[in-house]
């Protein structure tokens, strides 16, 4: 594959052991070479990154540079373990280095957000387990031979990309574009909505995170992206084809949340999860419940919901009577 026909990128799938299923990291053969995403480490995984290297001319030492799209352990967990052993440095946004390098604190510090939208205490544990199975296949990222990368240009010895910060699944997701294309990490498929994953800023506070997706969806539909090359699912995809599709989802899926709402009159955001998904795996209520907050702040966003906390609690209440 290429992203222009100057550009020469190859691509690499390896095993998460996430529902997502493998994901796809890039190869840019240019000097330096640069590879972006890395996967999950596991001694299988690493074999057979090494293994495609070998098919494409190249060793571990030929790589020069990781970039990461953002700090989430499919794309960075074995980041580490390719930069020690090929000597290249990792850049990453800011904004997400520090999920990076210190996962476990970084994602408990979101309990009290949870907490706040209703999850029940008896769910920690289980998060708490959760963070420390993924220790098993997550490398924290270094203190040193880590470079920031926010926007600007990543240059080559012929050419180069646009780095832009696209914040919304992550804070510090990044894309790298040639005016046309962009290495997409997971901001965009075209049949698969890559969710809003509560966090939150310095301060604490819960960042309204799909205001952020869709402004970095329009933005680069305001440059001219035509084509993506994402992590998961597929190759590639038509930009706003799968913009439209995302859209369509969203409503879809808001008027069946704004039905429940309804007909609750008043609820939290997990007591709108317990209700709207079934067969429910509490393993997994972070995700899950990251994906309700971004439904109800689109709804919010669009004056149909407003939001109300009583006792450290957020409640949801209906402003219409139809979506």
């Amino acid at each position: 594959m290429s992203i222009n026909y100057n550009i020469n990128v190859k691509r690499i799938i390896l095993n998460t052991p996430y529902y997502i299923g493998w994901v796809a990291l890039y190869i840019i053969l240019d000097d330096p070479i640069t590879l972006v995403d890395t996967g999950v480490f596991s001694e299988e995984n690493y074999n057979l990154f090494l293994e495609n290297l070998k098919t494409l001319g190249l060793g571990i030492k030929d790589i020069k540079r990781i970039v990461l799209t953002h700090g989430h352990c499919d794309h960075f967990g074995m980041a580490r373990k390719v930069a020690e052993e090929s000597g290249a440095k990792i850049y990453i946004h800011p904004e997400d280095y520090e999920k990076a390098k210190d996962r476990f604190n970084y994602y408990v510090r979101l309990i009290p957000i949870m907490e706040s939208l209703g999850v029940p205490g008896d769910f920690y544990p289980l998060f708490v387990k959760f963070l420390k199975w993924e220790d098993n296949f997550c490398l924290g990222l270094p203190e040193d031979g880590v470079e920031f990368l926010s926007e600007g240009k990543l240059e080559f010895e012929h050419f180069s990309l646009d780095v832009i910060h696209t914040p919304g699944h992550s804070k510090g997701h990044i894309v790298l574009s040639d005016g046309k294309r962009v290495i997409s990490g997971d901001l965009i498929f075209t049949n698969m909505t890559s969710e809003p994953i509560i966090d939150a800023d310095n301060s604490g506070r819960r960042l309204k995170s799909i205001n952020m997706h869709l402004a970095s969806l329009d933005r680069l539909l305001g440059v001219g992206i035509e084509e993506f090359f994402p992590s998961h699912k597929e190759e590639r995809g038509n930009f706003r084809e799968a913009v439209y599709n995302l859209y369509n989802r969203f409503e879809s899926k808001c008027s069946y949340i704004l039905d429940w709402l309804m007909t609750l009159k008043k609820a939290t955001p997990y007591e709108l999860v317990e209700v709207t998904y079934e067969n429910l795996d509490r393993t997994f209520i972070y995700v899950i419940l990251s994906e309700m907050m971004g439904r109800l702040d689109y709804l919010e966003n669009k004056g149909l919901i407003s939001y109300e906390e009583v006792d450290g609690k957020i409640y949801c209440i209906p402003l219409t009577n139809s979506y």
